[in-house]
Parts: C-alpha cells; sequence; structure tokens
C-alpha cells in the first residue's frame, strides 16, 4: 500500500523541500500551512511527482486545526504513516523588547504546534499499532544564541517534548517510533519573514546548509528511525564543543552570532509573519560539499580542542 505522510509547514523552507523529495507514485501526501497560494504550488510539484496530494489550510498553533487535518487524512487515505511537524516562525530582539503577545506567539507556533501535531499522530497510531513521528527542532534547541530568546526557548522545549514522549512510546508501543531533527542554519527565508525587534537586518549564520539536506535526513529516518539527528557540520561542530567544554562553547558562538548575524542596515520593526503569512524573496544558498563541510569540523574540533588543553593547562 502507498505510503501516507503528512508534512506541517509546507509551504516553503524545510516543509516544502521534503514535500517535493518524499513524493513519488507509491507517496501519498497531506501538506498543510497557513498560506494556500503557496501550499498549492507545492502540491502541484508534487503531483507531478505522482503523488496523490490533499492541503489543508490551517494553523498548527489550534488543537482544533491539527484534529481536523487528521480526520482528513485518515477519511482521504484510510491512514497515516509518517507525521512530520515542521512549521516554525523566528522572532529576533532583545527579551525585553518583545512584547509579551508576540513572544507568547512563537511559543504558540513553535512549542505547541509540534504538541497539537503529536497528539493527533500518536492517537492515529495507537489505533493503527504503528508509525513514526518526527519533530523538527534545531541545533538551537541544543545550544543558546543571544537576541533569540523565544525561539530558543521553543527548541529547547520541542526536543525535550519529544524526548519525553519517546520514553513513553518505548515502553508501550515498540512499534511507534518518534524522531527529532536538529538542523543547522538552513538556506531558507525564515529570516526573512521573521518578528524583528532588533532594528538592523538579520542574515542567516554561516555555515548555511540546503534544506535538501534536511529532506535526506529525514528520508532516512523513515527507513531506519534513530532518537535524534543533527543536520549539517556547523551543528555537529558546536555540539561537540558543548560536550568539551560547554563554557568555551558559549563565549564561541555568542561572539560568532553577535559578528554575522546582524547585517550593518537599519530596518524598521516589524511583527513578520506571527500572526499572518508574509509573501518575501526566496534566500538562495549553495549546499556546501560534504567533504568540504566534514573536513572543517575536524580542522575546527582539533583547534578548540587545543584552545581547551591551554586553557586547562593555565587553569591548573
Amino acid at each position: 500500500m502507498p505510503k501516507t505522510i503528512l508534512i506541517t509547514g509546507a509551504s516553503d523552507g524545510i516543509g516544502a523541500a521534503n514535500a517535493r523529495y518524499l513524493a513519488g507514485p507509491d507517496i501519498n501526501l497531506l501538506l498543510t500551512a497557513r498560506d494556500e497560494h503557496t501550499l498549492e504550488k507545492v502540491a502541484h510539484d508534487c503531483r507531478m511527482s505522482g503523488s496523490a496530494v490533499i492541503i489543508f489550510p490551517g494553523d498548527v498553533a489550534s488543537a482544533d486545526d491539527m484534529a481536523s487535518l487528521r480526520a482528513m487524512a485518515v477519511k482521504s487515505f484510510q491512514r497515516i504513516d509518517v507525521w512530520i511537524n515542521i512549521a516554525g516562525i523566528a522572532q529576533v530582539g532583545r527579551f525585553i523588547d518583545i512584547p509579551p503577545a508576540d513572544f507568547e506567539r512563537v511559543i504558540a507556533v513553535n512549542l505547541l504546534g509540534v504538541v497539537n501535531g503529536s497528539r493527533e499522530a500518536l492517537k492515529q497510531f495507537e489505533l493503527q499499532k504503528n508509525g513514526t513521528l518526527i519533530n523538527v527542532s534545531s541545533v538551537l534547541g541544543i545550544i543558546a544564541d543571544p537576541y533569540e530568546s523565544a525561539y530558543v526557548s521553543s527548541k529547547f522545549a520541542v526536543r525535550g517534548f519529544t524526548s519525553s514522549i519517546r520514553h513513553e512510546y518505548q515502553l508501550s508501543h515498540p512499534d511507534i517510533h518518534i524522531c527529532c531533527v536538529l538542523p543547522s542554519s538552513i538556506a531558507t527565508n525564515i529570516y526573512a519573514k521573521a518578528s524583528n525587534y532588533s532594528t538592523r537586518g538579520i542574515r542567516l549564520i554561516p555555515p548555511v546548509y540546503s534544506p535538501l539536506l534536511v529532506a535526506k535526513h529525514i528520508r532516512q529516518l523513515l527507513e531506519c528511525p534513530r532518537s535524534e539527528v543533527i543536520v549539517g557540520g556547523g551543528g555537529k561542530l558546536l555540539a561537540a564543543t558543548l560536550r568539551l567544554s560547554p563554557s568555551l562553547a558559549d563565549v564561541i558562538f555568542r561572539q560568532y552570532v553577535k559578528a554575522l548575524h546582524f547585517k550593518n542596515k537599519a530596518t524598521a520593526i516589524t511583527q513578520g509573519n506571527l500572526y499572518r503569512s508574509v509573501k518575501t524573496g526566496r534566500t538562495h544558498t549553495r549546499a556546501l560539499p560534504n567533504w568540504f563541510d566534514s573536513s572543517i569540523v575536524v580542522l575546527a574540533l582539533l583547534c578548540i580542542f587545543k584552545i581547551y588543553v591551554a586553557k586547562r593547562r593555565n587553569y591548573d
């Protein structure tokens, strides 16, 4: 039987890349996002690849929308084999400058959206006795950066939430798999659409990877589920540095973000796509070659290890 895959946040970025990459004659797709027009364009591409596709314009922060989404999937395709929670929004600025309602909206979409989707997915998987749930967090769910307090909070929470429910289902339902994906900086227009209270332009933090790389890792999880996977050498480097020396990782990363995350030009304060979808230009970035990415990670780890050893010697 064809596999039925449900993807939230499928109109753009990582979600759209996954929909197009997973599409094929043996795949049924149910795609959801707020922007129906853009969602239909992605659906058209997937149908050209041979998939049966249904779109559902909705908001992941609404538990009712997610319940209706599940009902539509089951009515159309009888079951759901894979549910992928990707929808997310970004917000940049000093914590005290961000209105409480706007901060809470980021938590509602990024965390409660995953919670709402996971609840419906797991209800269906229990009926079926199997299924795979994939929640997309971020490398910023491992290490925090400055000026993204709501986003970082939500991504840490998604990682913890996913880990907790994974333990539950490993105890009771071994054929239900729950995975967490932690992408590094990915070439999407998330910051072009972001809520921005910094008064400065925002750029992606290098190194930047193609959304296709995330789609390839998610495809691998469908064949061989794993608890967690970090996508991109930059994220793997941060995680390794954090294990080696948390204090050193914090110092390096916050200075790195301060130097590279913001543009010199001033920009107006905006709520971005917090409460409505926003149309903006797409971010184009070529993916790093795998060998180059791996080599940089190894060299960087060696340099950081030398710094760490030198600090320990000075301390001793």
